[in-house]
Order: structure tokens, then C-alpha cells, then sequence
């Protein structure tokens, strides 16, 4: 079968990326042709996609108008499709490629995925928005500020107008997760639970001693990495020698590097920037403990999985698709977002109790390996197969052999 993905960033940005060139991989392996289009936006890393379409604009007039519709996105995609012939579309992120994409696609069976706060999704809308947007706690519409108002109608009906229309041409809204089912279904459309895959790592004991926390993924304030920073104050006054590890990128690290000096952590708190899959599997094992400190509902929280596959347990915060993975008190700790204190609490209770860290950490490690990426290939390839079989009333004949219905 020929497949075409649609993502936003080329390059290994986050779990997205990272998965989609790992079941591109197994995809490939069992006979799929597969290809991907993305933006070619960050030229200065390296990209796994075959092509590319501008991004959208950093400013000015152009930015307003791309936002709401990348006219070159779609013409772009247009090409692709004359030229690759796909059997069927897999969309991954839609910010760059906007919904003028979907116009190009109503002759294509077309799967949408929901990995983060889309504008077609209302109810992650506000996580389109800057802090600055807000007065007072962030990413609460109650909270908009005049300007905000403003955003919020820009991406609300502006950008939302192009997708009111092009939705209909997407065959089905493919979740990760129970909880952004259920706000899926609650706005009316009918989507299908593909449970998420992670690229598992090989278990390991953790080293007794070991004294470190890990935090992975971008750096944005609705990861909350703020918050475990303030967590961090408070565990070093029991644990002197404990260690924050950030790995990941984005606008925020400035602020968070200023907060950790602010609160006198800086020999405790490291900041590791952008690794490869390769240098966080090791980061998972050179860990005690991983933390998702977000305050944003995550979709799914991959990077969770991916640290308990390697024996770790998880602190997370109790939001969005978390708890289909971390079982509080079982595998790790869920927590209220942004409570400062309850992450310290738990924190401090797997550093200084070595066999509770342990029996967590098999825990963790057996849990994950339900989500592996050959079952999540596999999820894949039997919704793209009824796909077809809808599209064309017939069964694709790389699905006859039974392959698709492999669990």
C-alpha cells in the first residue's frame, strides 16, 4: 500500500515526529510504501521528510493570512499527489499545513490524528494561545485578556472557517487516548481509539544510588516544567544531592534557566537541550525517577511510556490521556496539575525508599510493554484497511492475508 503522512515539523521535534519515523520503519518492513510531506521550517536540522512546503511566515501580514490557510501547503500537496499516487493520507499535525490541505485530499481516504491542541479540536483551542494572552492563571478563557479575546476569535472562526468546511473530507479522527475521544465525540464527531506506541527500551534496575529526576519534551509553559523546578527546591532540602535532568527545547528555557537561578538551583538543574532518541533512551536509564509535571491536558504523554519501558517509575499529573498508562500508587504517582508540593511528596518518597522505587520501576516496565510501536503499526494498518474496504467495497489485498488483524 502507498501511504502519505502530513506533519508539521520534518525533523524529530517531539514524540510525534519521533513515531512517525519509527512506524514509517516497521511500515516499510512489511511492504507499505511510505513517504512524508512536511513544512521545511527549521532548515538547520537534519529532516527525515521526502517533501516539503513553506512554512508559514514569522510575522507580518502574510503570518495572518498563512495561519488561516497555507495556500502553498496546498499546492504543494497537490504535486505530491500527482506524482506519488498514495492509496491513502495519514495527517499527523495540521499547524503548518493548515486546513487548506484537507481541500486537496476529497478524492483520498484521509485519517486525521489528534495529537495536541489543533484548532479543530475546541476544546484544546486555548493551548493555541500565548501566556501572555491571559491575566492570571493561563490557558483558562475566563482568564483572556482583551488581545487574547482577539486570538482566540482569530483561531475560533478564522482558522476554524477553512476546517468547518475541508473536515468533511477526512474519513476518520484517529485519537490516542480515551480522554481526547471522549472531547472529540463531545463536539459531534465520531472518531476511533487508536491506543498510542512508543519505542520501548530495555528494562534496567535502577542504580541504588541514584539520585536524578528526568523531565523530557519541549519546553513551553503548559508542560509545566516551571512547576517541577519549584518541586525541586523542596525535594533538595531533604535529598542535598538530588538532580533535575531537562532534556528539550523551545521558547521557554530562558525563563526556566532564570527561574532555577532565582530559587538558588543551578548545581541541581541541568539543562541537556535537544537529544536524539538514542541519548534519552540513555537519559531514561541514567534516571531514578521521570516526571510529566503538565498542565495542559497531554493527548497521550508518550515520553511516560517510553521512561517506564526502561523500569522507571512515572510522576505525572492526573490530565488528559495519562491515565490510560500510569496507575496511581501502582507504576508511579499521578498528581493535581500544579501542585508543587505533591510532586516533591512523591518524589521524595521513590528517593528515599529504594525497594518502593524498584517494585514501581517493574511495575512501569510491564505496563509499557503494551504500547509497543509493532502494536501500534498493527492498530494502524487494520483502520487503514477498513479504510479502504469503505472507500472502495473491497478488502485491500494487503490486508487479505489476515496481517491487519494481528494484535
Amino acid at each position: 500500500m502507498k501511504i502519505l503522512r502530513i506533519v508539521s515539523a520534518g525533523f524529530e521535534e517531539g514524540g510525534v515526529e519521533n513515531g512517525i519515523v519509527e512506524t514509517n520503519r516497521i511500515l516499510r518492513q512489511r511492504g507499505h510504501q511510505v513517504r512524508v510531506l512536511s513544512s521545511d521550517m527549521r532548515p538547520d536540522r537534519e529532516h527525515f521528510s521526502d517533501y516539503e512546503f513553506p512554512a508559514i511566515p514569522e510575522g507580518g501580514a502574510r503570518k495572518f493570512f498563512f495561519t488561516a490557510f497555507n495556500l502553498p501547503a496546498y499546492r504543494r500537496l497537490k504535486q505530491v499527489l500527482a506524482e506519488f499516487q498514495p492509496d491513502i493520507v495519514l495527517i499527523g499535525t495540521m499547524q503548518q499545513a493548515t486546513a487548506a490541505i484537507l481541500f486537496a485530499l476529497r478524492h483520498r481516504p484521509t485519517l486525521l490524528g489528534v495529537h495536541g491542541p489543533e484548532v479543530f479540536v475546541r476544546a484544546l483551542l486555548p493551548w493555541h494561545l500565548a501566556p501572555r494572552d491571559y491575566r492570571g492563571e493561563p490557558y483558562v478563557l475566563r482568564h483572556l485578556t482583551t488581545r487574547g479575546w482577539l486570538h482566540y476569535a482569530y483561531f475560533r472562526w478564522v482558522c476554524g472557517a477553512p476546517y468547518a468546511l475541508g473536515m468533511r473530507y477526512v474519513d476518520r479522527i484517529l485519537c490516542f487516548s480515551r480522554y481526547t475521544c471522549r472531547l472529540v465525540e463531545s463536539e459531534g464527531r465520531v472518531c476511533e481509539h487508536v491506543p498510542n506506541g512508543v519505542s520501548l527500551a530495555v528494562p534496567t534496575p535502577v542504580d541504588q544510588d541514584a539520585r536524578a529526576l528526568l523531565y523530557a519534551g519541549r519546553l513551553q509553559p503548559y508542560k509545566g516544567v516551571h512547576i517541577l523546578v519549584r518541586a525541586m527546591a523542596l525535594i533538595v532540602q531533604v535529598v542535598p544531592d538530588a538532580v533535575l535532568r531537562v532534556a528539550g527545547e523551545g521558547a521557554y528555557a530562558p525563563e526556566l534557566q532564570r527561574l532555577t537561578v532565582e530559587l538558588g538551583l543551578d548545581r541541581n538543574v541541568e539543562f541537556l537541550g535537544h537529544l536524539s532518541q538514542d541519548q534519552l533512551a540513555e537519559e531514561y536509564r541514567r534516571c531514578a525517577v521521570f516526571v510529566l509535571p503538565s498542565t495542559w491536558p497531554e493527548t497521550f504523554g508518550k515520553v511516560g511510556v517510553e521512561a517506564m519501558s526502561a523500569g522507571r517509575p512515572v510522576i505525572a499529573s492526573d490530565i488528559g490521556g495519562v491515565g490510560d498508562w500510569l496507575e496511581d500508587g501502582v507504576n508511579g504517582y499521578l498528581v493535581p496539575p500544579g501542585d508543587v508540593p505533591a510532586i516533591a511528596d512523591r518524589a521524595l518518597r521513590l528517593l528515599t525508599d529504594p525497594d518502593l522505587l524498584s517494585r514501581m520501576g517493574d511495575r512501569a516496565a510491564r505496563v509499557a510493554q503494551l504500547f509497543s510501536m509493532e502494536a501500534f503499526a498493527t492498530r494502524l494498518e487494520q483502520v487503514m484497511a477498513r479504510c479502504l474496504e469503505e472507500s472502495s467495497g473491497r478488502t485491500p489485498a494487503w490486508a487479505a492475508d489476515g496481517r491487519a488483524g494481528r494484535d
